[in-house]
């Protein structure tokens, strides 16, 4: 593993907040012996990352049981929840955004669980599987998956549904498990071109903040980074209202960020882990859905990437053009695609302020009707 890697999975631990706080006030109390005044300042150091790193101990202790049930996946404790009775129609499997927990999707399970059988599940360090022990890449969670439905004895074919990053993930599943997945569908899903061409673009404001963000939680300064669910009057806040305090409070655990900037960062340096090309899907239907901003939002968001991410007009211009095109690299994925473009105004975050016609369309496929 590479050392970044090394480190990323040592502050994934529990732990590993104690272990610094205590080496630093060993060190501290090596340097009080030839200078005193210093000395005493880095072991005061060290004693209120002690207490801070007790603070968080109890906080995370304090979160609540698993609702699901747990399976050890390769040495890991995985978390899912699988419910409803599926009948005659497709179970489906409902993958968030981001390197989301399960629950971020449960306005949907909700529903879904009444009519079929819903799941939902944690991927590496989020919500209650544990944390990563190495290089989280595409293809090391997708079989992770795939041995978790086997042991908790979960029978496909399934229908993937993923939002975001989340989408990409589902396309990737298919293209390893055609033979366990009946449809895919895509939630303006991260396309390939994005993360080989702009990933770092896309990725270096999460990845500088995780570090951070990892520390200042394990010391007992959680409330201090930004959480999943940062709007409360969102429409996110408002679907997951139920949810979002246990949502919040897993997203800014050390586990939680540190391997969602892993699976960033293996994803930008492995471009070829991701499912591309054309018929990589072959003839599984797949419905690819995206957002449609309105005039004026567009001109926002060109406006935001040119001042975000210190883009010329030239260059934001051909970034642009790379998503456009992406919409048709995406259906090319299968011979059997199609493509629904959500009314205007609807942003990425659609799948919670149109959860009605995304629930429209998954129904049709959990029946079969493309």
């Amino acid at each position: 593993m590479r050392p970044s890697e090394i480190m990323r999975v040592f502050l994934s631990r529990r732990w590993a907040g104690l272990a610094l706080a205590i080496l630093v006030a060993a060190v501290g109390l090596l340097i009080k012996r030839s200078n005193e005044l210093l000395g005493l300042a880095v072991l005061l150091l060290g004693g209120l990352m002690l207490l801070g790193t007790i603070v968080a101990i109890v906080w995370q202790a304090r979160l609540p049981r698993a609702p699901g049930s747990i399976y050890v996946i390769n040495g890991r404790r995985v978390h899912i929840i699988a419910e409803g009775d599926k009948g005659h129609r497709h179970p489906v499997i409902w993958v968030a955004g981001g390197h989301g927990e399960g629950l971020i999707m449960s306005n949907f399970h909700r529903v879904l669980c009444e009519e079929t059988r819903s799941i939902l599940f944690d991927r590496t360090g989020s919500g209650w599987t544990g944390p990563a022990s190495g290089a989280v890449t595409f293809s090391g969670e997708v079989e992770q998956l795939r041995l978790l439905l086997e042991a908790a004895g979960e029978s496909g074919p399934f229908v993937m549904v993923g939002h975001s990053f989340g989408g990409l993930f589902c396309a990737n599943f298919a293209h390893h498990n055609p033979d366990l997945v009946a449809a895919v569908v895509l939630l303006d899903s991260t396309p390939p071109w994005n993360v080989a061409f702009a990933g770092k673009l896309s990725f270096n404001v999460l990845l500088r903040k995780a570090w951070w963000g990892a520390l200042a939680s394990h010391f007992g300064l959680h409330r201090l980074v930004e959480p999943e669910i940062d709007d409360l009057d969102s429409d996110l806040a408002r679907e997951l209202s139920a949810e979002s305090k246990v949502v919040n409070a897993h997203s800014v655990q050390p586990k939680s960020l540190l391997a969602e900037a892993s699976a960033f960062v293996n994803s930008m340096a492995n471009p070829f882990d991701l499912v591309i090309g054309k018929g990589a899907l072959k003839d599984i239907p797949l419905l690819l859905m995206s957002a449609n901003p309105s005039e004026d939002e567009a001109q926002d968001l060109r406006s935001h990437l040119q001042k975000k991410l210190g883009l010329t007009e030239r260059q934001t211009e051909n970034l642009l053009d790379g998503l456009r095109d992406s919409v048709d690299q995406q259906l090319a994925l299968s011979s059997r695609s199609r493509h629904r473009l959500l009314p205007v105004g609807a942003s990425h975050m659609f799948p919670y302020e149109y959860p009605d016609i995304v629930l429209e369309e998954v129904r049709a496929m959990i029946r079969g009707d493309e």
